[in-house]
């Protein structure tokens, strides 16, 4: 950057050293590590991606929490930048890698509560979407097991940071169209992206009879009253679709969208609904 930017040439260890001396890097914590044995890259691209979230002050004053999968097989790497770590976020970034490549074999994970796993809940949003689309989900037992999205979010602090800066970035849509235009093409997938041991691809095209809309999102389920209401979000809402038989004491589906916004569905058929308004006390 110092030779690109400022026609400046210095050694990387001498500007090291200058950056400890102004304590402007930290230095690395010197005490006995485990031993880990070395794990090789998996063959092809698609047979597994790991995925994490890292939240950071990536750009401006607030912190941010930067999404992003890489490809064990060849490190080519989907990011972006979401105000923390959610599972729409994570449903999200799936989906554009899916869009692009096709459905992967293995998704590679921490056992966050987002992704399911013991830590801290038994259901999740995430291991449902990926159980419909075929992807079987691994829990690494340690952090060093995902240690090839933990090296990504080092590399990215390294460098995606200062060029934010440098770029004058300080918000969150500016900070996505930079990564995606210019930081990912330009930089990561010309100097880091290897070649992977066979030229096959293990993405697989997603089926016709697939639709992502009804896969990657958030999906809640209520049971129905006989009166053919039910309750969501603390609101009553009234069943309108014509129906020949009843369906009390049925599950309904429940699309959770943005802005409060969301569709029921029924034996996959989209449900007519209108909100039920209770009398006021005197």
């Amino acid at each position: 950057m110092l030779e690109a930017h400022e026609h400046i040439v210095v050694k990387r260890e001498t500007l090291l050293k200058w950056a400890h001396d102004i304590h402007h890097v930290k230095r690395a914590k010197r005490r006995r590590s485990l031993v880990h044995k070395r794990r090789e890259r998996m063959e092809a691209p698609g047979l597994m991606l790991q995925m994490d979230g890292s939240t950071h002050r990536w750009f401006g004053d607030n912190k941010s929490c930067l999404i992003a999968m890489i490809d064990d097989a060849n490190s080519d790497i989907h990011a972006e930048f979401f105000p923390s770590e959610t599972t729409a976020g994570c449903l999200k970034v799936m989906r554009a890698v899916v869009e692009k490549y096709g459905v992967f074999k293995t998704l590679y994970v921490d056992r966050a509560g987002i992704f399911g796993g013991p830590k801290r809940c038994n259901f999740s949003q995430m291991q449902r979407a990926c159980e419909e689309l075929g992807i079987e989900i691994i829990f690494a037992s340690s952090p060093q097991g995902k240690g090839r999205i933990e090296r990504a979010f080092d590399a990215l602090q390294d460098r995606l940071m200062p060029e934010l800066r440098l770029n004058n970035i300080t918000d969150m849509t500016s900070a996505n169209s930079y990564l995606q235009h210019v930081f990912i093409p330009q930089f990561w997938r010309k100097n880091l992206v290897v070649k992977s041991r066979t030229q096959d691809t293990d993405y697989k095209p997603v089926s016709r009879y697939i639709n992502l809309d009804d896969i990657c999102v958030t999906k809640v389920y209520r049971k129905i009253r006989n009166d053919h209401t039910f309750s969501y979000r603390g609101t009553f809402y009234f069943i309108d679709s014509p129906l020949k038989h009843s369906i009390a004491n049925q599950k309904i589906e429940i699309h959770a969208g943005k802005n409060k916004q969301f569709d029921a569905y029924f034996a996959g058929r989209k449900l007519q609904i209108t909100e039920v308004t209770e009398p006021e006390k005197a």
